[in-house]
This record gives structure tokens, sequence and C-alpha cells, in this order.
């Protein structure tokens, strides 16, 4: 089987994506919170399109790997500390005390918020961890 791979880089991480392993099924196209993924021209297993990135969009929240059911797609993050508004923390969230605002930063409701730690463990460049630690919470 061929391993090759196309990457492509992003301001927040790399892209790494193994077209002999993607059977086509938009799985990560329909998940990804910024529409970063789009069909491409490449063709995977069974002759069907694989996905791109669309770089100006992609946070490396990586979700699309998280969903990829053939692990065809790899995510490596740069991590910074810094909020890249991927809505991972929103999605974690089982208490729905953190939301994207409009300015595309997250707000966390104390009157909702469990302290279970979900969101931090969850924050692909640790943004929420650095939150949590000014506010004394967590």
């Amino acid at each position: 089987m061929n391993f090759s791979k196309l990457i492509m880089e992003s301001e927040t991480g790399f892209f790494i994506l193994f077209p002999s392993l993607c059977k086509g099924c938009g799985f990560c196209i329909h998940k990804c919170p910024m529409e970063a993924l789009h069909w491409s021209d490449v063709l995977g297993v069974y002759d069907l399109p694989t996905v791109e990135i669309d770089t100006g969009k992609c946070v490396s929240c990586g979700i699309c790997q998280d969903f990829c059911p053939d692990c065809a797609i790899l995510v490596i993050r740069k991590m910074n500390g810094e909020c890249m508004a991927c809505a991972t923390c929103e999605w974690v969230c089982a208490s729905g005390a953190i939301y994207i605002k409009d300015s595309l930063e997250y707000a966390l409701n104390p009157e909702k918020c469990l302290q279970c730690g979900d969101c931090f463990r969850a924050c692909p460049t640790g943004a929420m961890s650095k939150k949590m630690a000014l506010f004394g919470e967590g």
C-alpha cells in the first residue's frame, strides 16, 4: 500500500493527509467548525476525492482527525497558549458553561461551570489552562 502524504501548514499547525487511507466519507468536512476543509482533485482509495485544507481558515483544532474513521488525517498543533477560537472547549463542555462570542473569543459562565476540567484537557493550545490559572480555577 502506498503511504504517500500531503503536508499543508497553517499558522497554527500542520495538516497531514494520507490519500491512500481516505475513503471520501466527508465526516471531517462536515465536522470542521471553521469550514476549512473541502473536496480536492486528489483521489484516494476507491478513486474518491480526498480533502484539502484552506490554511487561512484552519486553526488546527484536530476535530477532523478525531472524526476520521480511517486515520487518514493527522493534525500537529503549534502550541502557543493563545485561544484560536476552534470551539473545542465549547464542544466538550457538558454544562454549556463555555461559548464562543462573536469576537471569536471564548467566554466562561462561572455559574454553569462544574469545574470538571474537560475544557482545559481538550484545549489544543493550552489557552483554557492559562485562563483557569488567571482566575484561580481548576
